[in-house]
């Protein structure tokens, strides 16, 4: 009773969240482009954060057996994290410095980071395996959809405000923020922590981890993630310019955009996790890996399109974007808890969080450094005009390499998984997005009529009294 509870619980903390994510996080490199950041300013900003709070991440595990416990850490550490909002406001507010706002939005993810192996170990108690990858496709499909409306409305206070004060509508953006990590974080407090297994194993240490890396599964796998999101984090820095300064989207375009990503991505998250149960989550990997490999090639041959199509063209590379990346990050997730042990979880996952920052540092920099660049006249200018069309190009072909390299080495861990058949996987994800919205409204609506129901019967029978 305690557990399932405590499912419920997460879900509805998960959905707090997402309005940090939608009304703060997602707006974080649009405010630093309004304070006229530079490219590599903006690369620092998505690099810094993510190695500071990746490397400390080694001490996660240290720090929750100080506190005895992973609820006390997790809770403690969310607190810290809605509070960087309220300060981000008041110190841009008397000093609109884009290098403090590195320093702040460093200290926000931080927080974030730090507790998310011991949230990790805590839900892998928690969720019985049989059920993870329809858990945490439900999970992830309520928070995706929280994530979008907070997303829209923030985008839609954003334009709204703009016309008055642009700093007033981001302010607005980032109280929301604070409140929306405020109320998880007390929802946290309600959840049912089974004990811990927080005592390490003499396997468990990095020395142990990094001797075994190219040989344990988990290793392999640990590897691939690096060198994806390194990947990856050299095109992340550029996107904002690219959509804001040169394409010259307004920012309710650039609103929907994130939208049309995050709408996607939670439609398909259930279609996901089912597969995942019936194929395995390494399959699943595969087919989002090799998806996001064509990603940046999209977004490459987009400029050769008339100036009208470049909006409705965005929205649809969003939308794959949103369908492929759903499918890789559950089934990534959902592997960690397949492959290690509970007793070694905590650690492992916090090495490989590690190895994932600093790959992220090193892309996020690469790329704003690349990004910089003004090609001189050429073959090189003639197919990537500015040094963000190059960081495009870099980023898919690490992505195709990494994937090539690594992928065929990664073991599927469960045993009871059924023949994959591509063909199927790929044609089902329609077909689900419209069954699952329809059955989600209609979940929705019941839901909110049976609340109403439950409140009106309650209003008679005290009015009877």
């Amino acid at each position: 009773m305690q557990i399932r509870r405590s499912l419920r619980y997460s879900i509805r903390e998960g959905s707090w969240w997402s309005v940090m994510m939608g009304c703060g996080e997602t707006y974080l490199s649009a405010f630093a482009e309004f304070l006229k950041a530079t490219p590599m300013q903006l690369g620092l900003l998505s690099a810094i954060p993510q190695l500071i709070s990746a490397v400390l991440q080694i001490y996660s595990n240290r720090l929750t057996g100080l506190l005895k416990s992973r609820k006390s850490f997790i809770v403690l550490f969310c607190a810290l994290q809605a509070s960087v909002w309220p300060a981000i406001v008041i110190t841009m507010a008397f000093t609109q410095n884009v290098p403090l706002l590195i320093l702040l939005a460093s200290l926000h993810f931080i927080f974030g980071a730090l507790p998310i192996p011991a949230w990790i170990s805590w839900m892998g108690d928690l969720v019985p395996e049989r059920i993870r990858g329809s858990y945490f496709g439900k999970r992830n499909r309520i928070v995706g959809f929280t994530t979008t409306i907070s997303v829209l409305l923030g985008g839609v206070l954003l334009q709204q405000l703009s016309r008055i004060d642009v700093f007033t509508a981001f302010s607005a953006l980032f109280i929301l923020a604070f409140l929306g990590r405020l109320a998880s974080t007390y929802i946290l407090t309600l959840k049912y922590e089974p004990p811990p297994a927080l005592k390490t194993r003499t396997d468990a240490g990095v020395g142990a981890f990094f001797r075994s890396i190219t040989q344990d599964n988990f290793g392999i796998f640990s590897l691939y993630m690096m060198f994806m999101m390194f990947g990856v984090f050299i095109a992340v820095p550029g996107f904002v310019i690219y959509w804001l300064r040169i394409l010259e989207f307004s920012y309710l375009q650039y609103t929907l955009i994130i939208t049309a990503a995050s709408i996607s991505s939670f439609m398909t998250m259930a279609v996901w996790g089912s597969h995942a149960d019936h194929y395995g989550n390494r399959f699943i990997l595969a087919i989002g890996g090799y998806g996001l490999t064509l990603m940046p090639v999209l977004w490459l041959f987009l400029r050769l399109l008339p100036t009208s199509l470049y909006f409705p063209a965005a929205l649809m590379i969003q939308i794959l974007a949103g369908i492929t990346w759903a499918g890789f990050n559950l089934s990534a997730g959902n592997f960690i808890y397949d492959a290690v042990d509970r007793e070694r979880r905590l650690q492992f996952i916090s090495y490989h969080n590690v190895m994932k920052g600093i790959a992220i540092f090193c892309g996020s920099l690469l790329g704003g450094w690349i990004n910089s660049w003004d090609n001189p006249e050429g073959i090189l200018h003639t197919f990537f005009p500015t040094g963000i069309f190059l960081s495009l190009g870099i980023s898919a072909i690490i992505r195709l390499i990494a994937s090539l390299i690594y992928l065929p080495r990664i073991r599927e861990m469960r045993t009871q998984v059924r023949k994959a058949q591509l063909f199927r996987i790929l044609a089902g994800i329609p077909q689900g997005m419209m069954l699952d919205s329809i059955v989600g409204f209609n979940r929705t609506v019941s839901t909110v009529r049976n609340r109403f129901n439950k409140l009106w019967r309650h209003r008679d029978f005290r009015s009877d009294q």
